[in-house]
């Protein structure tokens, strides 16, 4: 330990004052003064990872009720289709309903070809300077041609106009001259019919309408509709068709819309899985074994425990005509854990109308002494009992994690204070160590001194 002028401590006393016992005695003070505040430290350290890992628990416990608690959950809907001319999707929430689609007539395009082959698509496709006109849905796109203007390039100026609107391209038939120019209207129906005029008449082609614009015509429970697409989504509000094809006369899809409920298990297989995760990481958190004397880092903690008790109290929740989680088949055991029962939920499922079932988890609206209140769902009450211990801003775990933090900072300068007072006051020890030592030393050299002069006189 000694350097310098110190090195030499215990010399003098022959060992009596020594640095050995100066780091005896330092040691005994710093497991006295330092050693509680380093098991301090440890021990705020551990709940700060404890407050983590429990938060992150709380995260994924939160994400199963939020799921069990969102009104988009009970608006899902399944659709049953019998038949082949229709296909159906359905937004959520959608109203439940049949109905029958007799498909007549599918919209079509207007399709134009020219009726004359050319040889490349290098070929020249007018005699002379002329205007090519396209009227698309009453929209009129002018394309200036001359004798210089090849098929292709016919092609990429129609593109260029009127592409808001129709779509050319060149088709190879493989005939002696296979080249033709193909015009469609890029929506179908009447409304985007097209009319094609040569205004000169020096083009080397005309062209012929080889498919129709037509609108789509079909029955819907009965009632005569036409539309110009075969996507209808503006029928019924949330129900989206696709006409696929004809229907044989007589014949109709049939179409019926329901409530998809298939979803709700899965969900509450989750919930019950995350549950049993967070009383679990909360009982060990706060255990007490009064015969090993095992303890949790939060053993005592208020915090916790409240926690612990806000949760376990929302399980035994029960509504105003006495539903409860038991209801649907979840059960408590004696470690406070639950499990779910298949056949008791299925049957509740079936028997309760979803309304009731959407209310007691949810919540909604209910006459309390002659006023309309929100009544809070059962794991509405578990997200908002998680959100009050989270939240970011002002969150209890926010200021129980901050006071953690305070209190880890008050501890570190304690600790920096007290390391500080031993090593001053055992600098001081040293130094006054090394005097006395000297001391001794010098006493020491005049005895022996002495002790000769005296020998000497004798002799």
């Amino acid at each position: 330990m000694a350097t310098g002028a110190l090195s030499s401590l215990g010399i003098g006393s022959n060992g009596t004052l020594s640095y050995d016992i100066i780091d005896q005695l330092k040691e005994a003070d710093k497991a006295s003064l330092v050693t509680p505040i380093e098991r301090d430290i440890v021990e705020v350290n551990e709940k700060q990872s404890s407050l983590a890992t429990l938060k992150s628990q709380l995260s994924s416990f939160s994400d199963a009720v939020e799921e069990l608690s969102s009104e988009t959950l009970f608006a899902q809907r399944d659709v049953s289709v019998t038949g082949d001319s229709v296909g159906v999707t359905v937004d959520p929430g959608v109203d439940i309903q049949d109905m029958n689609i007799e498909v007549t007539q599918l919209a079509q395009k207007d399709v134009y070809e020219s009726d004359t082959s050319f040889p490349t698509t290098a070929s020249s496709v007018a005699s002379g300077a002329t205007t090519m006109e396209i009227n698309a849905g009453g929209v009129v796109y002018s394309i200036d041609v001359d004798e210089n203007t090849s098929l292709e390039e016919l092609r990429d100026k129609i593109n260029e106009k009127a592409g808001a609107r129709v779509t050319a391209s060149i088709l190879d038939t493989g005939q002696a001259n296979p080249y033709s120019l193909v015009i469609k209207a890029d929506e179908s129906g009447l409304d985007n019919a097209l009319s094609i005029t040569d205004t000169n008449g020096t083009m080397n082609t005309t062209f012929g309408n080889i498919q129709t614009a037509q609108d789509a015509t079909f029955k819907y429970n009965g009632v005569e509709i036409k539309r110009g697409s075969n996507e209808v989504d503006d029928l019924i509000q949330g129900v989206h068709l696709t006409l696929l094809e004809e229907n044989d006369p007589g014949k109709t899809t049939n179409i019926e819309i329901t409530r998809d409920n298939s979803g709700l298990k899965g969900k509450m297989e989750d919930f019950v899985s995350q549950y049993n995760a967070l009383i679990g990481q909360l009982d060990e958190l706060t255990k007490y074994d009064p015969e090993t004397g095992e303890t949790g880092i939060f053993q005592g903690e208020s915090t916790i425990n409240r926690l612990k008790s806000d949760i376990t109290h929302i399980m035994t929740y029960t509504d105003a005509d006495a539903t409860g989680l038991r209801n649907f088949g979840l059960n408590l055991d004696e470690y406070g854990k639950i499990s779910l029962d298949d056949e008791e939920w299925d049957e509740a499922i079936d028997e309760m109308e979803i309304e009731d079932i959407e209310q007691f988890f949810v919540g909604d609206y209910e006459e309390i002494y002659g006023e309309e209140r929100l009544v809070d769902g059962v794991f509405t009450q578990f997200e908002e009992t998680v959100n009050e211990y989270t939240s970011f801003a002002d969150g209890i775990f926010k200021y129980f994690g901050d006071q953690l933090e305070n209190e880890e900072s008050s501890l570190t300068k304690e600790r920096e204070k007290a390391v500080q007072r031993l090593d001053q006051r055992y600098e001081t020890m040293a130094a006054r160590f090394a005097a006395y030592d000297e001391q001794i030393s010098n006493m020491n050299s005049s005895f022996q001194s002495l002790s000769m002069q005296i020998e000497q006189s004798l002799s």
